[in-house]
């Protein structure tokens, strides 16, 4: 089992998981081979960095385990995860001016880390496509977006959620 990020509020549910089914767990953050290491991706976000962290200690449970995966080719494929993938959606700047930035937030902790490099850009206007599953905290999230920059675009299966999203006085 492998785990991005460690966190002592939520540490005891990967132990006890682990435990239950046998596994061995692994917390990506803690591995020093990868602490302060800046692992090149054609994927935008800061938190991108901390998801290449762990895909690489997947890399290296596998190596461990006889899967040998040649690291030039890893390398390679994380420098071209969109062409690869056609992965779209995270931190996704779709146009520069006005910034226009896509991004499919799942859950209070990844919109503060979206919220966190908003303050890291340069713009005179902001547009934010944003998208996040039906069950995920919205309050939660809602609370942690300005309402003074954010326009929701939905589709039509979104009515419900549109309603609710406009009588917390964000535009739709």
């Amino acid at each position: 089992m492998v785990i991005g990020e460690s966190s002592p509020e939520y540490n005891s549910v990967f132990i006890e998981k682990a435990k239950e089914t046998n596994s061995e767990l692994y917390f990506a953050d803690t591995n020093i081979k990868y602490y302060n290491t800046e692992i090149e991706t054609d994927l935008l976000g800061d938190y991108q960095q901390k998801n290449c962290v762990t895909t690489m200690q997947a890399v290296d449970i596998l190596s461990d385990n006889s899967i040998r995966l040649d690291p030039f080719k890893v390398a390679k494929g994380l420098q071209s995860v969109k062409d690869l993938s056609k992965f779209s959606g995270r931190w996704e700047v779709l146009n520069k001016s006005p910034l226009t930035i896509a991004n499919a937030g799942h859950n209070g902790h990844g919109i503060r880390v979206v919220m966190e490099q908003l303050l890291k850009q340069n713009y005179s206007q902001l547009h934010i496509v944003f998208g996040m599953v039906s069950d995920k905290d919205i309050d939660e999230v809602l609370a942690l977006m300005p309402k003074l920059f954010i326009t929701f675009i939905a589709n039509v299966a979104q009515i419900h959620e549109c309603k609710y999203i406009k009588s917390k006085g964000y535009r739709i």
